[in-house]
């Protein structure tokens, strides 16, 4: 098994998309970062290539794979930070979690095939996901989970061996009450700009 941080590098590159993201978040050198992600894939046997603004490994990820699922279990079962991103336009509010037991990217992504790809290979662990187009039910991999019960456009999606693990849930939870509380408000804004009825509007013609 290599070190936990010469993986994270590699993993980085794939995630946060420059070596100097990778490095603000690891805080490490940009060559540090560089130096282990290249080591990472030597010792794995793959190649990190740069296409279209997205690093990308080519070659056979059977080992790394392997090896990324030790280090990820590791990493949810211990009190090492866990990795989270999102889609846009994800509510604001969701980005403003403070709680040190995770790190968050840049919510900047567009696209969705991607971040599930990161998702499905343990590069992240958690992706807020906006929208309805979620991962199906029948996905052996993937579970989406809504934010609120009668709200369906913020999901939660994680590897399904996780879901119901106790950090995932305190997540949940966390993420949940923003979002309520920051609906309610939103309403509570609304209806205070609403003119009384005892008020008569006049139109402007």
């Amino acid at each position: 098994m290599i070190p936990l941080d010469c993986l994270s590098c590699l993993d980085g590159l794939l995630w946060l998309r420059t070596q100097e993201r990778a490095a603000r978040k690891l805080k490490l050198a940009q060559s540090s970062v560089s130096r282990n992600a290249k080591r990472c894939c030597e010792v794995f046997g793959v190649s990190l290539e740069k296409m279209d603004k997205e690093y990308k490994l080519c070659g056979d990820f059977t080992l790394v794979n392997m090896e990324r699922d030790v280090h990820q279990y590791y990493e949810w079962h211990t009190a090492q930070p866990l990795r989270i991103d999102g889609q846009q336009p994800v509510h604001p509010v969701l980005q403003q979690l403070d709680d040190d037991r995770w790190v968050f990217g840049n919510f900047d992504y567009t696209d969705l095939e991607h971040p599930l790809w990161l998702l499905r290979f343990g590069v992240v662990d958690v992706w807020i996901l906006h929208g309805e187009q979620v991962p199906a039910d029948h996905d052996h991999e993937l579970a989406s989970v809504p934010l609120l019960p009668d709200q369906r456009t913020e999901h939660l999606v994680v590897r399904r061996r996780y879901v119901d693990h106790g950090r995932f849930l305190s997540l949940r939870q966390s993420l949940s009450d923003l979002l309520a509380t920051a609906m309610a408000a939103s309403r509570t804004i609304g209806t205070d700009q609403r003119p009384s009825h005892g008020a008569p509007v006049r139109l402007k013609v």
